[in-house]
């Protein structure tokens, strides 16, 4: 899967699905910004065992995600661990560490 909208509108939701027992105490807001021939953004917010996908920003994320389209397809695929892609800089941070954590949980 090359296409960052397949991977937002198919993948990501799965994983969601896939993990609600775990990610339903969760309640968080992301924006993804993904880079390859062109910077995308999607965002994703985390409420009451509820997840929303939208592609942009939506301008109140608490934790900000940025790195490689390639490098995000393979966390999201169990390919690579979102500690060590943030250890080997392949995963940048903006905002609240906390819930950064919750990324292994939410993409395991």
């Amino acid at each position: 899967m090359s296409n960052k909208s397949e991977l937002f509108y198919h993948k990501v939701p799965s994983l969601l699905e896939k993990n609600a027992s775990l990610i339903e105490q969760i309640s968080a807001s992301y924006e993804f910004r993904l880079n390859s021939e062109n910077q995308q953004v999607w965002s994703l917010q985390l409420t009451n065992g509820k997840h929303f996908i939208t592609p942009g920003t939506t301008g109140n994320a608490e934790c900000i995600v940025e790195m490689n389209f390639e490098h995000f397809e393979q966390m999201i695929n169990g390919n690579l661990d979102p500690k060590t892609a943030f250890i080997t800089g392949k995963l940048k941070i903006e905002g609240n560490m906390g819930t950064a954590l919750n990324l292994e949980t939410i993409f395991q």
